[in-house]
């Protein structure tokens, strides 16, 4: 949980850990899907309602050929991925509403920096069904674990939550301890998912509501400029 949080860590001490996170997703499978998919569905359930992320549509055929779809798209019959307004979701303007760019470089824009890579399409779609369910993102990742790894599992839900974790910390600032309560909850939680058992899904809903942002906090930044572009000075 540090390296995700905390900027000073040294990239060494980053690395390691996420290195032994996903070893851990490698021997524990069952466990990482359901801690993963729940963890990221606590935290899409907190941005405002009326956040563009929102209303990402997504569609996805899983290996034993269940499809999960979202959204309204006129093409999601169509199209296996996830999309906001008609475009892959991820392009520039889906991060550009919220954070006004200092420099062309996302790469180097302090603000920008953290989604400045390009969304792997996997992470797209587990990022999209969050919004949905705390289930519906573990029956993607297990599908992707059935067809690959428990590690690679956890590279491409990773993202996922990176993405989030940004796109809450526009609104809430750095210091939010949401994110780590949030996790430590849900390891437990999810050891008693993959073992069939229970939890308290309520409980859940109400730390959402506790936690979700009012509505009216989002402006959208793309509109400001085009209107009146002096704000882009």
């Amino acid at each position: 949980m540090i390296a995700f949080q905390e900027p000073l860590t040294t990239p060494a001490r980053s690395q390691v850990a996420f290195e032994r996170a996903a070893q851990w997703a490698s021997e524990h499978p069952a466990v990482a899907c359901a801690w993963l998919g729940g963890l990221l569905w606590q935290l899409a359930g907190t941005l405002p309602n009326d956040d563009p992320w929102q209303h990402i549509s997504a569609r996805v055929v899983l290996g034993d050929g269940t499809e999960l779809r979202k959204g309204v798209d006129s093409d999601l019959d169509t199209f296996v991925g996830a999309k906001l307004a008609g475009v892959d979701f991820g392009a520039d303007g889906h991060i550009t509403d919220i954070v006004k760019p200092s420099n062309p470089d996302r790469s180097v824009d302090a603000g920008l920096a953290a989604v400045s890579q390009p969304l792997p399409t996997a992470s797209a779609i587990v990022l999209a069904f969050a919004f949905e369910s705390p289930s519906k993102p573990r029956m993607v990742l297990e599908d992707l674990a059935g067809r690959h790894s428990g590690s690679h599992v956890f590279d491409i839900a990773v993202q996922s939550l990176i993405w989030l974790m940004w796109r809450r910390r526009i609104y809430i600032g750095r210091d939010d301890p949401y994110f780590r309560v949030s996790a430590f909850a849900w390891f437990t939680r999810a050891e008693r998912l993959a073992g069939n058992e229970r939890i308290d899904i309520e409980a859940c809903r109400a730390e959402i509501a506790s936690e979700r942002i009012q509505d009216g906090s989002w402006t959208d930044l793309n509109a400001m400029f085009a209107i009146h572009p002096f704000f882009r000075d």
